[in-house]
């Protein structure tokens, strides 16, 4: 049993589908660069630094979230050590 869409309930599905795209195409920029996100004091300041000299690429950025200050350092211990581990990471900072 097929089922048919009336035009008139396709019309604003495809009247928005066209509008974001044309937002998207005309206003929505992507900046691989990473230098923006990092703050401009201390050991992030460095590796802002790095990323802008080097288009922003091959550094990695993690934002760990959460309701306790303790369970956040423990998984950011955790995360140090584990990406410590890896031959591919040269600095964790």
């Amino acid at each position: 049993m097929s089922r048919r869409i009336s035009a008139r309930r396709l019309a604003p599905l495809v009247i928005a589908t066209l509008v974001a795209l044309v937002l998207s195409a005309t206003r929505l920029t992507l900046s691989p660069n990473l230098a923006a996100l990092f703050p401009d004091e201390g050991a992030a300041a460095t590796l802002s630094r790095f990323a802008r000299a080097f288009g922003g690429g091959d550094a990695g950025a993690f934002l760990i979230r959460g309701a306790d200050a303790n369970e956040v350092d423990v998984a950011t211990s955790m995360l140090e050590t584990q990406l410590r581990a890896k031959k591919t990471v040269l600095r964790v900072m």
